[in-house]
């Protein structure tokens, strides 16, 4: 029982990790301008409401990446600035659950454009991400953007024109569903690793004429169990 529950421990363990560094990979290795496209994969916008003048959710995706990004103008200003003469459908339907610092809120009124982008990584299922903030004049006060729960990789990318588009960034925070559901895959996967290894290494020795435990020498022997840790002998 102790040893199953060891097992089960290393296993969970190894696939939280491995959900880490699955996150991690996708982050370092899928370049943001492949994620970021000029035509977005999904979009909505909204003109209009107490909040804002006008809010644009873009959502492009690429293997093991969603980055989405929300971008909302204040009352002062039209939203025709940022916005194109189309939209696919309403804003608010393209925020997941995770990522609630997406949807506009009531700003300071020297701020005019404010930009939210929440970046995405894991596979099979999105399992971890980070966010970043911009809010400036339209280009007349520049400001690099605020990172929270991400790190960035590229720092040099900050002072970019468009630094949501370029940075890249390991991501901190859990998305908890897609962070258990790829846990529980790894960690099977590293069980039959473990189960297809422990499986050889007995064979090998049973062939041998080695205990399959302790590898003593069962040569010439007649007993049923090892004499040395009292594992059964396989014959």
């Amino acid at each position: 029982m102790k040893r199953r529950l060891q097992c089960f421990t290393v296993c969970v363990l190894s696939g939280a990790i491995t959900t880490v560094m699955v996150a991690w990979g996708c982050a370092a290795l899928v370049d943001p301008f492949v994620v970021v496209q000029p035509s977005p994969r999904k979009s909505g916008g909204e003109v209009g409401n107490e909040v804002h003048s006008g809010w644009l959710v873009g959502v492009h995706e690429a293997f093991g990446a969603r980055r989405i990004r929300s971008e909302w103008v204040d009352k002062s200003i039209h939203p025709s600035l940022i916005f194109p003469e189309t939209y696919f459908g309403p804003a608010e339907p393209f925020i997941p659950d995770w990522a609630p610092f997406l949807l506009p809120t009531v700003d300071a009124p020297d701020e005019l454009r404010h930009l939210r982008v929440a970046d995405a990584r894991g596979w099979p299922f999105l399992a971890m991400f980070s966010q970043m903030a911009l809010d400036d004049n339209r280009g007349r006060i520049s400001k690099a953007p605020t990172i929270t729960n991400g790190i960035a990789i590229n720092k040099s990318a900050l002072t970019l024109p468009s630094p949501e588009s370029t940075v890249r960034l390991l991501p901190l925070a859990i998305i908890w569903p897609g962070f258990l559901f790829n846990t529980a895959i790894y960690a099977l996967l590293w069980f039959g690793m473990f189960k297809l290894t422990s499986d050889y290494r007995k064979t090998s020795r049973s062939r041998k004429g080695l205990c399959v435990m302790c590898k003593y020498d069962l040569r010439g022997t007649q007993h049923t169990n090892c004499p040395e840790c009292g594992a059964k002998i396989i014959k």
